[in-house]
C-alpha cells in the first residue's frame, strides 16, 4: 500500500460522516487512533466536536470533496488540503499527518471558511508583483 492511499485512508472517516450528515462528531471519529488524541482533555474533544458540528450544519447540504495540494516531510509529516462544497459555500479541510514510528496517524483537523479572503490576498500579491507600467 502507498503512503498517499493511506492518507486516504485515514481521512476516509472524516468525508464519511460529513457525507452521511454524522458530524456531531468529526474530530473523534477523524482522530480515533491519533496519538495526538492520548493528550487531548475529553472536554477539549467534546467542545472540538461541537465546534465543527456547529460549522458543518451551517455550511448546510455537502456535495463532494477533492484534494487540493499536499506536502510536507516524505516519510514523516505530510500535510493535505481538501476542498469541501457545500450549498452555502467552499470549506477548505486541512489534515496533518505524522509518522512517530511504524503507522501514520491524524495529528490535526482544521477548517478554513474565509477562501474569499485567501483568494483576495493572494489577487493582491499577484496584482502587487506586477508592478506599475508607465505608457
Amino acid at each position: 500500500m502507498t503512503v498517499f492511499r493511506k492518507f486516504e485512508q485515514l481521512a476516509q472517516p472524516i468525508f464519511d460522516a460529513i457525507q452521511s450528515g454524522k458530524v456531531d462528531k468529526i474530530v473523534s471519529v477523524g482522530m480515533a487512533n491519533s496519538e495526538a488524541a492520548k493528550y487531548m482533555s475529553q472536554a477539549d474533544i467534546d467542545l472540538s466536536n461541537s465546534q465543527y458540528e456547529s460549522y458543518f450544519k451551517a455550511f448546510s447540504k455537502f456535495y463532494s470533496y477533492r484534494l487540493l495540494h499536499e506536502q510536507g516531510i516524505k516519510g514523516d509529516f505530510w500535510s493535505r488540503w481538501y476542498l469541501l462544497k457545500f450549498d452555502r459555500q467552499p470549506v477548505v479541510l486541512y489534515l496533518e499527518f505524522y509518522k512517530k514510528d511504524q503507522s501514520w496517524s491524524v495529528q490535526r483537523i482544521s477548517l478554513k471558511s474565509d477562501l474569499d479572503i485567501q483568494t483576495e490576498k493572494s489577487g493582491d500579491i499577484v496584482i502587487s508583483t506586477q508592478g506599475y507600467n508607465k505608457s
